[in-house]
């Protein structure tokens, strides 16, 4: 339960994190907090069950570390090819198999919905996102998000230390 709430706190985002294999668990986080857009990296050893609940003023963007093994995010499978998009307000369960990096986006819903570069069907696409999350399929898009957020990332080591938890139980 504390590890809930500290990521929760942190991330501003309702995530209830159950181990489902019994075992010594070692987790590592990070957080980086861009204004409008948070990115929460995490790897554990053991796999883990998340009920993801995003706010109504945020979109939610689960995706792999370059090199990392597929999960399951709505039962659907997340690989290298896929990006899982939840809404303001929606839920999902990620099922995160042990020793997997994944990469979870959080974007407020006005820094998606006022961007100059979103051309009209992309905006009305994220608009009428079912609560239970819908996937990003495209091959250039997905690795473009890869590339930017990785990018973002190892800028926000080098100018300030991302806030860091590692966790052993």
């Amino acid at each position: 339960a504390d590890l809930n709430q500290r990521i929760s706190v942190l991330t501003g985002l309702n995530i209830a994190c159950t181990q489902l294999i019994s075992g010594r668990f070692e987790g590592d986080f990070s957080i980086s907090n861009f204004g409008n857009i948070l990115i929460y990296k995490s790897l554990h050893n053991q796999t883990v069950e998340k009920q993801v609940s995003v706010p109504s003023d945020s979109y939610c963007l689960y995706l792999l570390a370059d090199g990392s093994e597929p999960f399951l995010a709505g039962g659907l499978e997340i690989n290298q090819r896929r990006v899982f998009v939840l809404p303001p307000g929606g839920s999902s369960i990620v099922v995160c198999p042990g020793n997997v990096t994944t990469i979870l986006v959080k974007i407020s819903r006005d820094e998606i919905m006022h961007d100059d570069g979103l051309v009209d069907e992309a905006a009305e696409w994220f608009k009428q996102l079912d609560r239970r999350g819908s996937l990003i399929e495209s091959d250039a898009l997905v690795e473009r998000l890869r590339s930017d957020v990785e990018a973002a990332l190892a800028s926000a080591g080098r100018k300030n230390s991302p806030q860091s938890m590692e966790l052993v139980g």
